[in-house]
């Protein structure tokens, strides 16, 4: 199986024309459907650029190929190419995954979690035993550890059959408890990958332990009733959870328009006009939480939605969610005791800026993948195939290209 060029990886986000795109709404969209699904996210272009926060596009196309590709590969067992790397799961992404499933999806917890509990672990260490019992001694030996401390303490090695007996009773009972006192790895390695082919993240019991008390007191702490109330209301309203966004967004003058397929992923799309993210936090004070969102780029995710839901409105598969949406907030709850949550409405201005930014490096992107403005190690990229462990990765100039289009 071939491994698809830079040109073919990225092909489907940039659609000849609007009706080959998607436009539409998909409720209950699993993360890994999504993941692989044609567009470019907010998350993208976030991560595609470094110098994101000052309008650069440098290394777009570069980062943002390499990623498909990585999940390309990955999802078709097949080695990386040199130099591209699969970006994995960090604990950071599995905690905030995990809290939105327990606070939203809890009926899909076990389709997309796996808990290594004390049950399961006791189970890996039955099949370690059962797996190594064949390896205990079945004869006495005399270079036995049990065998040599009575050697120690009678200045001579067991005679006679029932004293070899008893020392090799013992040393099988030494050996089988260090077997069930050593972890599991080998069944623990083959168990995680099981888990992980079916999709599923591993999380310890802890973790998830501090995700209940977590969503627990969302309901329960006084300083995060305006939290509790607004959940509350929001089981009486028509609301949806884990929604993807499509929609083919279209630039430039008749005869000369480009189109790019771009998607976004809402974790709740209440009734209404406006869109609510959970978020995890330190602090959800509103300037230590303002700070958080600025960094973060959270502000940039809400305008893609925004925006989205924009280009959205018309269509007729998506007449019964309130589009387009105007507002923007975060249920943010700090991650230490007490746990509060608070939640912080995105002021209009902010959401204005970073819809403007959007715009803009979606409409780079398009330009620059309709015009070709590819350096020369890119366009050599696109003529090859690649290889697992053979292939150098190309940086493309996307600055001077950009620069050159306008």
């Amino acid at each position: 199986m071939k491994i698809p060029t830079y040109r073919e990886i990225l092909s489907d986000c940039f659609p000849v024309n609007p009706d080959a795109g998607i436009n539409g709404v998909r409720i209950n969209q699993p993360m890994r459907e999504y993941r692989v699904a044609p567009g470019i996210s907010g998350s993208d272009i976030k991560n595609g650029s470094q110098e994101f926060t000052s309008f650069g596009n440098r290394g777009h196309f570069t980062r943002i190929a390499n990623d498909r590709i990585a999940r390309w590969c990955t999802n078709n067992n097949i080695d990386l190419p040199v130099g591209i790397d699969y970006r994995e799961e960090t604990e950071a992404l599995i905690f905030g995954s995990l809290y939105h499933c327990v606070l939203l999806t809890p009926d899909e917890f076990n389709n997309e979690f796996a808990v290594l509990t004390p049950e399961i672990l006791s189970e890996l260490t039955e099949r370690r035993l059962r797996r190594k019992e064949g390896g205990l001694p079945e004869k006495y030996s005399g270079n036995s550890k049990e065998a040599q401390d009575y050697k120690k303490k009678h200045g001579n090695l067991p005679k006679t059959d029932e004293e070899k007996e008893e020392i090799l009773a013992a040393t099988r009972k030494r050996m089988k408890e260090e077997i069930e006192n050593t972890f599991p790895q080998t069944e623990y390695d083959k168990w995680k990958e099981e888990q992980t082919s079916a999709g599923r993240l591993i999380v310890k019991p802890a973790m998830l332990e501090h995700v209940r008390r977590m969503v627990d007191a969302m309901h329960d702490h006084p300083e995060s009733s305006e939290v509790g109330t607004y959940l509350r209301e929001m089981k009486l309203q028509k609301k949806h959870k884990e929604v993807g966004l499509f929609a083919v967004a279209s630039f430039g003058s008749s005869g000369k328009e480009f189109h790019v397929q771009t998607k976004g992923r809402l974790d709740i799309l209440p009734a209404g006009d406006a869109i609510l993210d959970p978020k995890t936090c330190l602090s959800a004070h509103p300037l230590a939480f303002g700070k958080q969102v600025e960094m973060n780029g959270y502000d940039f995710s809400m305008a893609s939605y925004i925006r989205i839901s924009q280009w959205l409105e018309g269509h007729p598969e998506v007449a019964a969610y309130d589009f387009p949406k105007k507002r923007a907030g975060f249920l943010a709850q700090e991650k230490v005791a007490p746990f509060i949550a608070r939640i912080f409405w995105l002021p209009d201005d902010w959401i204005q800026a970073e819809t403007v930014k959007y715009n803009t490096e979606i409409q780079k992107l398009a330009s620059l993948y309709k015009r070709g403005k590819w350096s020369a190690d890119m366009m050599e990229a696109q003529e090859q195939t690649l290889e697992p462990s053979s292939y150098k990765v190309g940086e493309i100039d996307l600055y001077s290209g950009f620069h050159a289009a306008m």
